[in-house]
This record gives structure tokens, sequence and C-alpha cells, in this order.
């Protein structure tokens, strides 16, 4: 216990030679500084714990700010490419259904000249038919045998003679041939290619 004295009891332990009411009031104040030294630490070090949980819950929130903006721009990138997917879906059914038109186009087109060629080389190669009046046909008389055959027969009406006439048929049916061919090659892909080609040339941009 710390004890209290006057002028006169320290003059008067002076005297006598009694200084351990000076060195118990000095050693009683010491462990009082000391315990208060300790409290203050022990609050110190409470308060460095308080501001680096502070710390570390600010960044913590800082971070969390971050990866939802990063986020959100994830998400509004998937939207938009979302959107732009159900477009090219749209333009895609577009293109395919113009391009099974076009298909079905040619395919009545081919039809229709495979059956003119087909006319054309029925009609011509009709051994008892020709052009002539009043667009009758006319009968001639079977080509007299070959021993016999007089000359000048076998010829029509307009002097061309048979052997040039199907020469003339062979050479129209190869070139309708070989148009043919040409068109059911280049035509149906250029078309096609053609109708399924996107409006945007661009590409559509990756997610990140």
């Amino acid at each position: 216990v710390r004890q209290s004295i006057t002028n006169e009891d320290c003059l008067r332990q002076i005297q006598k030679g009694e200084l351990s009411v000076f060195t118990d009031n000095i050693i009683i104040e010491t462990l009082e500084a000391r315990v208060a030294l300790d409290i203050l630490r022990d609050r110190q070090e409470d308060l460095e714990r308080i501001e680096k949980s502070i710390i570390e819950l600010r960044d913590m929130f800082s971070n969390m700010a971050l990866l939802v903006e990063l986020q959100g721009e994830k998400l509004d990138n998937i939207e938009h490419h979302v959107n732009q997917s159900k477009d090219y879906v749209k333009e895609g059914a577009t293109n395919t259904r113009k391009a099974k038109e076009l298909r079905k186009s040619y395919r009545k087109s081919n039809l229709t000249c495979k059956r003119t060629v087909s006319l054309m080389l029925r009609h011509l190669t009709s051994p008892q038919t020709s052009r002539i009046g009043r667009g009758q046909s006319v009968n001639y008389p079977p080509a007299a045998p070959r021993l016999y055959r007089p000359k000048g027969a076998g010829r029509d009406r307009d002097g061309t003679t048979t052997k040039k006439r199907i020469i003339i048929i062979v050479i129209i049916v190869i070139l309708l041939v070989l148009v043919g061919i040409l068109l059911a090659v280049y035509l149906p892909p250029a078309l096609a290619a053609k109708a399924v080609q996107p409006s945007s040339p661009t590409a559509a941009p990756t997610i990140t």
C-alpha cells in the first residue's frame, strides 16, 4: 500500500536515517507504471489486430467488387453473343429455305430441259415426218434397197441428206449434254453458296 507522509514526517525520517518509506513508495510507483504499461501494450496489440482485420476486410471487399465488375462484363458479353447467335440462326434458316427453293427450281429447269431435248430428238429422228405444206406430216414411201436405189433417193424435201441430219442431231445432243453437265456441276454449288452466305462478313467475337 502506498504511504502518504507530511513534510515534518519526511524531515524526521531523514534525521533518523530511515529511508524505507521513500523506497517503498518508489517501488510501488514503478510497479504501478509497469502494470499500466502492460495494459497499454495489450490494448495497442488489440488495436493493431483490429486494424489488420479491418485492412483485410477492406481488401476482401475490394477484390469482391472487382470480381463482380469482371463477371458483369462477361455476362454482358455472353448476352451479346446469345443475341447475335439468335440472329445467325434466323438468317441461317432463311438462307436454307432459299437454297431449297433454288434447288427445287433447278430440278424443274433440268427436267424441262431434258424433256425438251427428248422431244426434239424424238421429232428429229422420226423418219416419216416433215415440216412442209400446212404443218401436216407427210408419209414417204420406204427407201429402195441399196442396190436398186435411184439417184437422189433418201433425201428430204429441203435437200438435207439423212447422214448430215444424223450428224447434226448428234452434235446438238453432245452440246446439250455438255451444257447440262456444266449446269449440274457449277450452278447448284454457286447458288447454294450465294444463298447461305451471311450478310455480315465479320466473324463473331469469342467469349473471354
